[in-house]
């Protein structure tokens, strides 16, 4: 087994790091990074810098998007030589020549050069490959489309409803596209004791004397740090309760901000030198911490609301502002899932927010039965102080420790927990793989 995954932010190594984790019995494999370093730097200037994030977003939807796939897709299959060479190494040097090899990209990039090189290399290696892509948002972008793939993995029908449809509109090559739920960590789904989920609602509850440990991930882009920063800064101003664990990679473009976070009482600073020692550490809190709230971007992450509160990962997702089509379209996949509140109800709170109407008798408890079905919250996006007094009314009102309650699961969301929605992707997964080698050993 390969695993691929490209330096364009932590979201594609993440998602990497979960399927090894959860790869079953004494498997091993390989993870194959893309030496392209130039992918990562794009990616940050394109996500920093508004007049290019702008940029980037209009080449992510209309016909620009047909245009820039276009000429994509021929760029990365020609520049496939350096993949191919790495591909032909890991093979030679096996003690024995596997009969299948099976590579999990969860990169656009590497999964088209792998596709233009696999026919070529199965003939000199004499062995099977078998691609499979991970799409790492559930976003059905043109570029997810990779001709010669043998499967691709979507979080939900409407992205592969979607991306059947570029196939036939591109006239491209038709490959197997299935629905699976999003892979989560098994370290992040595996169950808190029944001590530690009760000191994660306590957190949760307004009023209470339990430190609130907050996770923030500085996102691999270094993306809203300044919003970050002014949020922390106002929620500590009133209450003292709140610890917010902050994980950066130490570069260039994070180090003035973290210069400042070191002065902060309030912050527990986890640096990293390297992307794959970030995602680690991340993890590794979850392990060390009961995490009440996490602050982040609707990126892969996001997806954690997938999970239950009694679970290591199970914390309540508070939001920041999006950047990029595959963000906005994480959101829709929540709200479509009833795992945030609809647009209607997010404009609601946030006025209530900005006129300090504390909801009081059928009224609270009327938004209160609401939260119960929510994982996630959106801050306001406008100012850094504005998303700290949302959380202060998000908590004063009660509704943070009711999106932490144990409840039951309706009929409906039961129904949704067995396709789209559910925490156990990972083992989907590789019960689809053993499948699917099985049929190419023959």
């Amino acid at each position: 087994m390969v695993f691929t995954y490209a330096p364009a932010g932590l979201g594609h190594l993440r998602v990497t790091d979960a399927l090894f984790d959860g790869v079953p019995g004494e498997s091993s494999g390989l993870i194959l990074g893309s030496h392209d370093k130039s992918i990562g730097w794009i990616h940050r200037m394109m996500s920093s810098y508004v007049p290019l994030r702008v940029l980037m977003e209009t080449f992510q939807q209309g016909s620009l998007e047909d245009v820039y796939c276009f000429f994509y897709r021929l760029y990365l299959r020609e520049a496939s030589q350096v993949v191919r060479e790495q591909m032909k190494t890991i093979l030679d040097q096996s003690l024995e020549k596997p009969k299948v090899v099976l590579i999990v990209a969860t990169h656009f990039g590497l999964a088209h050069q792998l596709a233009a090189i696999k026919k070529e290399l199965e003939k000199e290696e004499k062995t099977r490959i078998i691609l499979v892509v991970q799409v790492t948002d559930d976003s059905p972008q043109r570029i997810w489309y990779v001709p010669g793939a043998d499967i691709t993995m979507v979080p939900s029908e409407k992205t592969k409803l979607e991306l059947e449809k570029v196939g036939v509109e591109d006239h491209l090559e038709k490959i197997p596209i299935v629905v699976q739920p999003y892979p989560i960590s098994p370290q992040m789904t595996a169950r808190l004791t029944p001590g530690k989920y009760k000191l994660r609602q306590e957190q949760l509850k307004f009023g209470g004397k339990e430190k609130v440990e907050v996770a923030v991930p500085v996102s691999g882009a270094a993306v809203g740090l300044e919003y970050l920063m002014e949020l922390m800064d106002e929620v500590a101003a009133f209450s003292d309760r709140f610890v917010f664990n902050v994980i950066a990679k130490y570069a260039p473009y994070t180090k003035p901000y973290i210069h400042r976070m070191l002065e902060r009482p309030y912050e527990d600073l986890i640096l990293a030198d390297k992307d794959r020692e970030a995602v680690s550490r991340y993890e590794q809190l979850y392990q060390e911490k009961v995490v009440g709230l996490e602050i982040t971007k609707p990126s892969e992450q996001a997806f954690k609301v997938l999970t239950t509160p009694d679970r290591v990962g199970g914390v309540i997702m508070l939001f920041s502002k999006p950047v990029g089509r595959q963000e906005y379209d994480n959101l829709d996949f929540m709200r479509r899932h009833k795992l945030i509140p609809s647009a209607v109800e997010q404009n609601k709170m946030e006025k209530m927010t900005r006129a300090e109407d504390w909801l009081e008798g059928s009224k609270l408890e009327k938004w209160r039965k609401k939260a119960r079905n929510w994982r996630g919250l959106c801050l306001p996006w406008k100012s850094g102080k504005e998303g700290a007094l949302f959380i202060r009314w998000a908590l004063k009102n009660g509704l943070l420790y009711e999106m932490c309650a144990e409840r039951e699961v309706g009929k409906d969301e039961a129904v949704r927990r067995g396709y789209e929605v559910g925490d156990y992707g990972v083992k989907k997964f590789w019960e689809l793989m053993d499948q699917l080698v099985a049929e190419r050993m023959v």
